[in-house]
């Protein structure tokens, strides 16, 4: 491993393009709860261990859950109209491309992340009038929007 790690560096100084090492990070995944001892380094630099143990994606979904929440909270803000399909026009193109993007590298398997994702989606389609009464899928139904988890179902059939 070290020795691959010097030839990409040797390689990026011979086409000229430095890395930049105070950047560079190393990751050993294993399921071993064991401590890893090796030290990895660039030019004489030891490069920094990021620690994953358990190789979820929570941090990161809960991250894009967030800002979907926050996204669409400016969709409310910023429409003074309220007609419906101006609403789902805007939250399918902003909100569900965060929601979405690259989804079948970190797509959610636990139900409590599948859930937590979709309420980006559910509290959007509660909010629109008429709407509030109805249960989610009756509303993605009348809306015309697929549930976000059936689309994530989707892409991962269309990539693999």
């Amino acid at each position: 491993m070290l020795d691959g790690i010097n030839k990409i560096y040797a390689w990026s100084n011979e086409w000229q393009l430095r890395l930049a090492n105070d950047k560079c990070q190393h990751n050993h995944i294993t399921l071993s709860t064991a401590v890893h001892l090796v030290d990895y380094s660039v030019s004489g630099m030891n490069l920094p261990t990021v620690e994953n143990s358990r190789l979820s994606f929570r941090d990161h979904i809960n991250s894009i859950v967030s800002r979907g929440h926050v996204r669409a909270a400016q969709i409310w803000r910023c429409f003074m109209c309220k007609d419906v399909d101006n609403l789902i026009k805007a939250f399918t193109t902003y909100v569900r491309p965060m929601l979405e993007y690259c989804s079948p590298v970190w797509s959610p398997v636990s139900p409590n992340l599948v859930n937590h994702v979709e309420s980006v989606q559910q509290r959007f389609t509660k909010r629109v009038p008429g709407f509030c009464s109805l249960v989610y899928n009756e509303r993605c139904a009348r809306l015309g929007i697929e549930r976000l988890e059936l689309r994530r179902l989707h892409d991962d059939l269309t990539m693999f």
